[in-house]
């Protein structure tokens, strides 16, 4: 009886450590939408302050990309369409890379825009962001791994 609750302990500790990778970055996704969607316009200024985008498209993106991320977020966390999620989760993500990456090597001086509801600041350690959307993105593709792992044990 007692090698059952250790095996079973086991199998409850494995699958806690396989689920948290998708729950942080889905809640962190979640967090980061909240605010963009309550305040698009700070967001707005946050993407016209890369000094990339055509000034015409800078409303369309801070009204779209919130909600992308949210549902993003959702699905990790509930395991929806979660081959789709991981995808698009992993693509903003190296997006988010390298316009970070951009701001650091153009010496803008600006507020990331990615967590409009937490920070007041109008600047940030890029380098710090830069690091912690890696991190995210190390997650997501541990939790993409993971997926395909479990999908190659169903097949066997």
């Amino acid at each position: 009886m007692n090698t059952n609750m250790n095996i079973n302990k086991k199998v409850l500790y494995r699958s806690f450590f396989q689920r948290l990778p998708r729950f942080v970055v889905g809640f962190v996704f979640i967090l980061a939408a909240v605010g963009k969607i309550i305040d698009p316009m700070s967001f707005a200024t946050d993407i016209a302050g890369y000094q990339l985008f055509l000034a015409n498209l800078i409303p369309i993106m801070a009204a779209t990309i919130p909600w992308i991320e949210l549902f993003c977020g959702i699905a990790l966390v509930l395991n929806l369409k979660i081959y789709g999620a991981v995808l698009l989760t992993g693509l903003m993500l190296i997006s988010f890379c390298v316009l970070i990456l951009y701001a650091i090597f153009a010496g803008l001086d600006i507020n990331c825009g990615c967590f409009t509801i937490l920070s007041s600041e109008q600047s940030q350690n890029l380098w710090l962001v830069f690091f912690r959307n890696i991190g995210l993105l190390l997650l997501t593709f541990l939790t993409y791994k993971q997926l395909t792992s479990a999908e190659a044990e169903v097949k066997k």
